[in-house]
């Protein structure tokens, strides 16, 4: 999947959006993704201290990754 499908799958499941960003960082506690170089990463960002979860070359694998990182934390099937 791709940062849209991502971001309408995740409030689908009632994720709120201030929860995560699918463009870049931002503000407050909330999973990330964003484009590095030409790599895709999902990091997490407390407060402005940000955590390199994982390390992607395609968006979509970082997508899918968010997504089940996002999955498994709200408990949806």
């Amino acid at each position: 999947m791709n940062r849209k499908e991502l971001k309408d799958e995740l409030l689908i499941h009632g994720v709120p959006e201030i929860s995560f960003s699918v463009d870049g960082i931002k503000d407050g506690e909330c999973m990330c993704i964003v484009n590095d170089g030409g790599r895709w990463k999902v990091v997490y960002n407390s407060r402005g201290k940000i955590f390199n979860i994982a390390d992607f070359e395609e968006e979509e694998e970082a997508c899918d990754f968010m997504y089940g990182e996002m999955k498994q934390e709200y408990g949806w099937k």
